[in-house]
């Protein structure tokens, strides 16, 4: 009997292992619709009613609220009556500010361009063919582009050393071409030279 009460314990065990490995997906799902939303960037460094963010996004309130409510569960933002929000420390530095040098919500939105086509990993597997074309993050979709190249550029001034092998540079050349700050130097190892090198 007392075996078979260990041994139900390491079956529920395993399963509560399982499903938090699969519901892992949840409060990353939040963070990507306030970011989406830009919720943290129209918050700023003070605070807005939910009735305030509904009009400015055109969202209905219940809706919104239940987003803005599960930011706070997950401390991205803080209300003291679910009415009224504000950017949570841990948010504040990384995504208040577009401008600010540790900004990473142009990041966390590629990430979640990732998470689409890993959503369907499966039809990659069995199809042997990318979920997602990769030329519109080369130049073939403009918004897309952009937003490839926005999320890949370097935020900071520490130096970045990026090797791409194999390819014409297209990634490297969109991730610079963001970047106003960025100091560039074309290195080619190979005897074929660099098909794109930004100047």
């Amino acid at each position: 009997m007392a075996q078979q009460r260990v041994s139900s314990s390491a079956r529920w065990a395993r399963q509560v292992e399982l499903l938090s490995l699969a519901e892992g997906f949840f409060p990353s799902t939040v963070l990507f619709a306030l970011v989406r939303l830009r919720v943290f960037e129209r918050l700023g460094e003070g605070e807005k009613t939910l009735d305030d963010l509904a009009r400015e996004l055109g969202a209905r309130p219940a809706t919104l609220a239940r987003l803005l409510r599960a930011g706070v569960v997950l401390n991205l933002l803080e209300s003291e009556d679910g009415l009224t929000f504000r950017a949570a420390a841990i948010a504040r530095p990384s995504l208040v500010s577009p401008a600010a040098e540790g900004y990473l919500g142009d990041w966390i939105r590629g990430l979640d361009e990732f998470r689409a086509a890993l959503s369907r990993l499966d039809q990659a597997v069995l199809s042997g063919e990318p979920t997602v074309d990769p030329a519109a993050h080369l130049g073939a979709d403009e918004a897309r582009t952009r937003s490839f190249a926005a999320a890949s550029a370097p935020r900071s001034s520490s130096t970045i050393r990026t090797e791409y092998g194999g390819g014409a540079g297209k990634p490297l050349h969109a991730r610079l071409r963001a970047s106003s700050s960025a100091r560039r130097r074309c290195v080619s190892t190979s005897a074929r030279p660099l098909s794109i090198c930004p100047s």
